[in-house]
């Protein structure tokens, strides 16, 4: 199973699992036509708002790619505290959403 087929299974598992959270739509996440990761796209039903999360594939983590994209990103990030990512958004001060963690 290739990463980004990970990477989309997981959005899949996880749209489910989030309370109050859909799953919209996944794509890709790139930079000058190089597909560093997968981003996934979600709406909070009861308010409309929107969120997204990112999954950086292996082979380009540590690159930069993450940081120049949510540097820039209008659109807030959504994670749980499992993923260990909140001390880096917070770094950066990239907006964020932390949902607890599903079971």
């Amino acid at each position: 199973m290739t990463e980004k087929m990970k990477a989309n299974q997981y959005y899949q598992t996880l749209g489910v699992k989030l309370r109050d959270f859909q799953l919209m739509s996944t794509e890709d996440a790139t930079t000058q036509g190089v597909p560093w990761g997968l981003r996934a796209n979600f709406i909070h039903t009861p308010t409309g708002n929107c969120y997204q999360s990112v999954w950086v594939y292996e082979q380009h983590r540590g690159k930069g790619f993450m940081t120049g994209y949510a540097v820039t990103t209008k659109v807030p990030f959504i994670t749980q505290l499992d993923c260990n990512i909140y001390e880096w958004f917070e770094a950066r001060r990239v907006p964020y959403l932390m949902v607890p963690n599903c079971e």
